[in-house]
């Protein structure tokens, strides 16, 4: 079925490997990222997140661009497939009648971004923010995290989270579910964020 999805609104989607590192910041990692896989196929499933293919093959009709991932086709995705990496599902089925094998393929699949990030939204409301639960120079310190992964992240946090999204509270959030056990200061992710510092308290003396 084609989708309402613009090549140039399709481009900002979500590939399913950005979509588990959203929900990780929200759910941490651990399980080869189960809950976070877990989480997206049942909402796929129940067609409450909605997926779009590149490019989608069906027996029987030609090739469709932009096409949408409706819920029956997860069906039989797991969370320890190949999917997650390379945003391909392909499968076949015997139709209504039992006789004609269909073969399903859909390449290059995104999710819709707004939603991943509702899901993260949401579950922050209950959760509690590791880094705010005490003052971060306070808190006990695991290993530092090496200034080389403290950049991947950030190179990756960038792309994720854009416009309202790009918040420094939301940077500390999603460093410590990225690296649990480890330490990240505050001053770190300040230093990486840039312009975007919060006001401080003016010292004593000054108008």
């Amino acid at each position: 079925m084609a989708s309402s999805v613009t090549p140039e609104e399709f481009a900002n989607w979500l590939t399913p490997r950005q979509a588990v590192q959203i929900l990780e910041s929200s759910f941490g990692t651990g399980s080869d990222s189960y809950i976070a896989k877990h989480t997206l196929l049942e909402l796929l499933r129940a067609g409450k997140l909605k997926a779009v293919a590149k490019e989608a093959l069906q027996t029987g009709w030609p090739e469709e661009k932009l096409a949408v991932v409706t819920s029956e086709h997860w069906a039989d995705v797991r969370e320890n497939q190949i999917f997650w990496t390379n945003g391909l599902v392909s499968y076949s089925r015997r139709d209504m009648y039992g006789r004609e094998r269909e073969d399903f393929r859909f390449f290059g699949i995104r999710f819709d971004p707004v939603a991943v990030r509702e899901i993260v939204s949401v579950d922050s409301v209950s959760a509690p923010n590791p880094l705010e639960e005490e003052p971060a120079d306070d808190r006990p310190k695991g290993p530092d995290v090496s200034e080389a992964h403290l950049r991947l992240w950030f190179d990756l946090y960038q792309k994720t989270h854009q416009g309202s999204w790009d918040k420094l509270e939301n940077a500390y959030k999603s460093a410590a579910g990225m690296f649990p056990g480890r330490y990240v200061s505050r001053q770190r992710i300040r230093d990486l964020a840039g312009g975007r510092k919060r006001g401080r308290k003016p010292e004593s003396g000054q108008n």
